[in-house]
């Protein structure tokens, strides 16, 4: 399952940025559709990268830096809504930048905070 998932997620970024130079394209198109489409294909490869790494790890293993870290990040991710409800702007940003710093070194958790 693994390679498929990746295998998916590089064609359809290797699409998403080839196929504007043989075919017309409206500003939304470019600037809506395409990020959507790229970040979707990212998440697809981070995910399937995990799983993979979550099916290979076993008890005999040290828990890796993404199951270590992911309270972390999910503590301030909820942080940050909490914060965005309460219309605390800058403490939003500040959490959700912490929540970044945290999870750079997780495929999965980067892209978990980006999305």
């Amino acid at each position: 399952m693994k390679s498929v998932g990746v295998w998916i997620g590089v064609i359809s970024i290797c699409i998403c940025l080839v196929h504007g130079f043989f075919t017309g394209q409206s500003v939304v198109h470019s600037l809506v559709l395409h990020p959507i489409v790229l970040l979707a294909s990212l998440s697809l490869i981070a995910f399937s990268y995990r799983e993979r790494n979550v099916r290979n790890s076993g008890s005999k293993h040290k828990k890796g830096y993404c199951e270590r870290a992911k309270p972390f990040v999910q503590t301030k991710l909820n942080q940050a809504n909490t914060a965005r409800e309460k219309g605390d702007v800058k403490a939003e940003f500040k959490h959700l930048e912490d929540a970044h710093v945290i999870g750079q070194r997780s495929t999965y958790l980067h892209t978990l905070v980006h999305w």
